[in-house]
């Protein structure tokens, strides 16, 4: 628990300075954190899974694929529930173009190769903050201007290129900057779900005592 508000004038704290000069005691688990990474988690997991359960060699999606239009209905149609959702996903979401793509099982991934690891990366990135009590856990999750610049650049630099048509990138490339990318938007997610995390916390502990201290 907060001991006292900042008073005016005074600095206002982030969570993690707030934990460090007693302020705030360090919990074992952020559970708002938790919540995402069990969503950002699934939700990058589904990606690796679909093509594994399907038929060996049965997925092979259009070249001429854009974002923000459905061009492989006539493939993703005759998917299971789970598959047809997820590939369905990945034809709004994304290219999906073959050449960009990794494969499992032989059938093309339901998104690209940079996609896929940014929502992975992103998964471990916000992993990493729901635990307080990791290891160097403040230096990893404060999130530097130049480690947010470090992350953008690479990705920056590669989709220009290949936009402007002075090189086409390797799917290697690809999983690299966009999982640069995804772990530092994981890291940043779980930033602000720490903040918001920890008055919300403390609300539900006040609302919890006040219910003890009433009489029966």
């Amino acid at each position: 628990m907060v001991e006292g508000a900042a008073r005016a004038g005074e600095p206002l704290l982030d969570v993690v300075e707030q934990w460090r000069s007693g302020m705030r005691r360090r919990p074992r688990v952020l559970l708002l954190n938790l919540v995402a990474l069990v969503i950002v988690g699934a939700w990058a997991l589904s990606m690796w899974v679909a093509p594994l359960t399907l038929d060996h060699d049965t997925v092979h999606l259009t070249h001429k694929g854009v974002v923000g239009h459905v061009d492989n209905a006539n493939v993703t149609d005759a998917m299971p529930g789970f598959e047809r959702w997820i590939y369905h996903a990945g034809d709004e979401q994304c290219h999906q173009l073959p050449q960009r793509s990794l494969s499992l099982n032989g059938n093309q991934m339901p998104f690209c190769s940079r996609c896929v690891s940014i929502y992975l990366l992103m998964a471990i990135g916000l992993a990493i903050t729901v635990l307080p009590h990791l290891p160097r856990y403040d230096d990893i999750t404060a999130l530097r201007w130049w480690v947010v610049v470090i992350a953008l650049v690479p990705i920056g630099v590669d989709g220009l290129g290949q936009l402007y048509g002075l090189w086409e990138s390797t799917n290697l490339v690809r999983f690299v900057t966009g999982g640069l990318i995804g772990a530092v938007t994981g890291l940043a997610l779980g930033f602000m779900l720490r903040e918001v995390g920890a008055p919300l916390g403390d609300m539900l502990e006040r609302r919890r005592k006040g219910n003890a201290d009433r009489p029966g």
